[in-house]
């Protein structure tokens, strides 16, 4: 157990540093992280992702169901949890996808994914390879390369525009 809370923790404090970069570089610190997570992770309703792993396999783990430790059930997290999630955000420091998470519970549904769970066994998710992201994700952007204009665009779609028409106009950020 206490390695797998050693994993827990430092996976915690990495995925806070990444979303406070993501926050700064892409959304000019723009994004109010939620204190209760049962919300959504925003108020936007953006869900960002680090992905460590990606380089060396070539591949995204995409959660759906979690829990605490081996000896208790599973329960819905991820793109299954039921919050304010619209978009997903996920990669690492030197790419991100930006995607809607309806896209990823499609992907799910589609059957090509087999569920796979962790080393710990607290977690269930599936992998999409990188090449499948490219084709799914209708915008990456790199943090440590954002221009003025993709920043504008970007914040325009999230800060300016109504809810509703958040799902209608990523695919021009792209």
């Amino acid at each position: 157990m206490e390695n797998h809370y050693n994993f827990y923790t430092g996976q915690l404090y990495a995925g806070i540093s990444f979303q406070q970069l993501i926050n700064y570089k892409i959304f000019n610190n723009k994004l109010h992280f939620l204190k209760d997570q049962t919300l959504g992770e925003t108020e936007e309703g953006v869900e960002v992702k680090m992905d460590n792993l990606r380089k060396q396999t070539g591949n995204f783990y995409i959660e759906v169901a979690e829990r605490r430790n081996p000896s208790t059930l599973y329960c819905s997290s991820g793109i299954f949890r039921t919050d304010n999630t619209a978009f997903w955000l996920i990669g690492d420091y030197t790419s991100v996808y930006i995607l809607k998470k309806e896209t990823l519970v499609d992907e799910y549904n589609s059957g090509k994914h087999p569920t796979i769970e962790n080393v710990y066994e607290t977690s269930l998710g599936f992998l999409i390879k990188e090449s499948r992201m490219e084709e799914i994700a209708p915008v990456k952007v790199y943090p440590d390369r954002m221009d003025e204009e993709l920043k504008t665009k970007i914040n325009d779609v999230f800060f300016n525009v109504p809810p509703v028409k958040l799902s209608d106009d990523i695919s021009s950020l792209g």
